[in-house]
């Protein structure tokens, strides 16, 4: 999980590997996919601050893994506050993962709502962590174990779901995503239904290969050209306290934005896989 502090150019050895992936799956043919008419809740996935390992440009996937730094501390608060400002009551429940960094960012929006008279659960679920890099924790995120460790992930995400993580084989696409699906499938247990004003609206704190990955594999109308953006303006998938927001029920879920930036509902030939 790596610190993504600026808009750079892409310029990594990393940051090549995954961009030329990404440019192959942009020039595949598939049938345009219909966006997601259910509408049961929102999924807001966040990113967590910088953390100590982010600063320092360490893989660090093993739970609970390092704190945030200053920095990462006032990322927090302020995404913590865009957050109530956007779906304010609609927020029925706040999850994270076992991550310390993650928890932490989560626990600067708890007050933000109380504040505003607004109040959600909150529960960690494991099947939010970061996708364990196995041996390669420990090593630098610019480093060629760097790039092995994202092989795995992205092979999941252009459908080649056997391929194991290389830095842990006993998790591949298939076992990931069981994992993540089973934490959002609990979220959605929990939430669907929920008398709210507006659209039902959950928060779960992760990290980025995490959020990133099972988004791709999982939304109606996955579009590798906004993660390409992604990948050339921050040199990463996701930004610290980035914002992806998928809209559904689980097996229906369409990709409404990615940090910021909306998703057609139907990104066209060239940019789903």
């Amino acid at each position: 999980d790596r610190d993504v502090t600026g808009v750079q150019t892409c310029a990594l050895p990393i940051c090549y590997v995954a961009v030329g992936l990404l440019s192959a799956a942009m020039m595949s043919i598939g049938s345009a996919v219909a966006w997601a008419d259910d509408g049961s809740i929102i999924l807001d996935f966040v990113r967590h601050g910088q953390s100590v390992d982010n600063a320092a440009n360490i893989i660090d996937t093993q739970p609970p893994g390092t704190g945030l730094t200053t920095t990462g501390y006032d990322q927090a608060d302020t995404v913590a506050h865009a957050i109530q400002s956007e779906y304010g009551k609609d927020i029925v429940g706040v999850f994270a993962s076992d991550e310390l960094r993650s928890q932490q960012t989560a626990s600067q929006l708890l007050p933000v709502l109380a504040a505003s008279g607004e109040h959600a659960s909150y529960q960690t679920f494991s099947g939010l962590n970061e996708i364990p890099a196995g041996i390669f924790d420990g090593d630098s995120t610019n480093s060629l174990e760097g790039i092995l460790y994202l092989l795995g992930p992205l092979s999941w995400v252009f459908g080649d779901v056997l391929v194991p993580d290389i830095g842990d084989p006993s998790v591949n696409g298939v076992t990931f995503d069981e994992s993540f699906s089973n934490a959002v499938q609990m979220i959605y247990d929990g939430t669907a239904g929920d008398a709210v004003s507006g659209t039902p609206t959950d928060i779960a704190y992760s990290s980025e290969g995490a959020i990133a990955v099972w988004t791709l594999m999982n939304v109606n109308n996955p579009d590798f050209s906004v993660l390409l953006q992604e990948v050339l303006k921050t040199e990463g998938f996701l930004p610290n306290t980035g914002q992806v927001v998928v809209d559904g029920s689980p097996g229906d879920w369409t990709l409404v934005s990615y940090d910021g930036t909306a998703v057609s509902p139907d990104p066209g030939l060239g940019t789903e896989l």
